[in-house]
């Protein structure tokens, strides 16, 4: 037999090339009765192929993987519209959108929180302004800005939902208060 090493390229470990699939699965097998594992000329302890041990590394990777979900949950979403903040605006959009506007107790923050099928978008720090007897709340989101318009000249049971690129209006949607 040939103990010849076949690298492998994107992560670099290597395996006898005289190591098939079911001849590798019939070592494994015969090892776990035997103290040692063979691989060539690597000796492995068959404690690491141990079920209590195999376990144990779920658990271990299950706990690490909750964690690291549970953090990138946290930050994708650093403005908060909970109990902690009240909901100023309501709006069902054309196109399907649904439109809240919050403002946070603590600090006054304005937030942006749009549902559809198309997805969702939470925006934070926004603005406010009073325009024509109409209020307008403004956030930014890279190249993009959408605008929220609380109510028209025509109706304030109306609103519309505004999306700009680079300063160019892209979208318009017209808006009921729910």
């Amino acid at each position: 037999m040939s103990d010849e090493i076949v690298r492998s390229q994107p992560i670099g470990w290597a395996l006898p090339t005289n190591l098939h699939c079911e001849g590798f699965y019939k070592m494994v097998g015969d090892a776990l009765s035997t103290s040692f594992l063979s691989i060539g000329s690597i000796d492995l302890p068959t404690q690491i192929l141990r079920e209590d041990t195999m376990k144990a590394f779920l658990i271990r990777s299950t706990t690490l993987l909750a964690l690291a979900t549970s953090l990138i949950a946290h930050f994708a979403l650093p403005a908060k519209a909970d109990s902690t903040a009240n909901l100023l605006l309501n709006l069902q959009c054309q196109g399907g959108y649904n439109v809240n506007i919050w403002k946070t107790k603590q600090s006054g923050e304005l937030l942006y929180r749009s549902t559809s099928s198309n997805g969702n978008l939470s925006l934070g720090r926004g603005t406010s302004q009073a325009t024509e007897g109409v209020r307008v709340y403004k956030f930014q989101n890279g190249n993009y800005q959408y605008w929220v318009w609380d109510g028209t000249l025509d109706s304030q049971q109306s609103g519309t939902l505004e999306v700009y690129k680079n300063n160019a209006i892209q979208q318009q949607y017209a808006c009921t208060k729910r």
